[in-house]
Formats: structure tokens, C-alpha cells, sequence
């Protein structure tokens, strides 16, 4: 994989494989980047976990009532059960998409530190926040 991006120009050497350019702050910046996306990943695979241990809960208590409940019990316990499960499912879809945007942002200062390595990373960040940010 490095040698094709040494091949396309993307990074000038397998040195640079995680730092972008040879500023050593950057360089540093950019394993920060390295572990917010094993961060990322860590999250997102403990939100689908969570969220298959519980629809398979969900599905084991509807299948334990129907058989020791009656039917109109039972429709009022699908419907709660199913309401949590759909809260569940909109949850874990705001925190993927939240963490996604956090981590794009931070990638994008990441980049943006290539093209202006004179500035620090929080000087990157107001400088991205600024430019793709509406006027207020």
C-alpha cells in the first residue's frame, strides 16, 4: 500500500506512511489521527454489539410473553419493546453520525496541516472551523 502511494506522489517516501509532511509536530498530529480512528472504530463496533444484544433480547422476552401472557398484554408489551428498540436504533445512528463528523473534521485539519505546516494544529482547526464554517 505504501509503495503505491509513494507511486501516485501521495507521500514522498515510506517514512512519511504516517506524517504527511516532516514536521515533527505534524507527525505527531497525525498518530493523533491514527488513534481517534481506532477510537472510531472501537465505539462503533461497541454501539452494533450493544445493539444486537439488545434486539435479541427484545426478540426473547416478546417470544417469552406471548407464551405466558395473553394476546392483549402481549400487544402493549411489542409495542413498548419495539419503541425502545427504534429510540435504540436512532441513537446508535446520531452517535455514528456525530463520531463520523468528528472524525472527518479532524482529518481534514490533519490534510490541511500539509499544505500550511508553519501553523499548529489548534491554528489549523480555527483556520478549517473559519473556512467551512456558515458567517454568523
Amino acid at each position: 500500500m505504501l509503495k503505491f502511494l509513494v507511486a501516485r506522489g501521495l507521500l514522498e517516501s515510506d517514512r512519511q506512511a504516517f506524517c504527511f509532511i516532516r514536521n515533527r509536530r505534524v507527525c505527531r498530529d497525525a498518530w493523533l489521527l491514527v488513534v481517534v480512528v481506532v477510537v472510531v472504530v472501537v465505539v462503533v463496533v461497541v454501539v452494533v454489539v450493544v445493539v444486537v444484544v439488545l434486539v435479541v433480547v427484545v426478540v426473547v422476552v416478546v417470544v417469552l410473553v406471548e407464551v405466558v401472557l395473553v394476546v392483549v398484554v402481549v400487544e402493549v408489551v411489542v409495542v413498548v419493546l419495539v419503541e425502545v428498540v427504534v429510540v435504540a436504533v436512532v441513537v446508535v445512528v446520531v452517535v455514528v453520525v456525530v463520531i463520523t463528523i468528528i472524525f472527518f473534521k479532524i482529518l481534514s485539519m490533519t490534510l490541511y496541516a500539509k499544505f500550511q505546516p508553519n501553523l499548529s494544529l489548534p491554528e489549523h482547526a480555527l483556520v478549517v472551523f473559519f473556512r467551512y464554517s456558515p458567517q454568523l
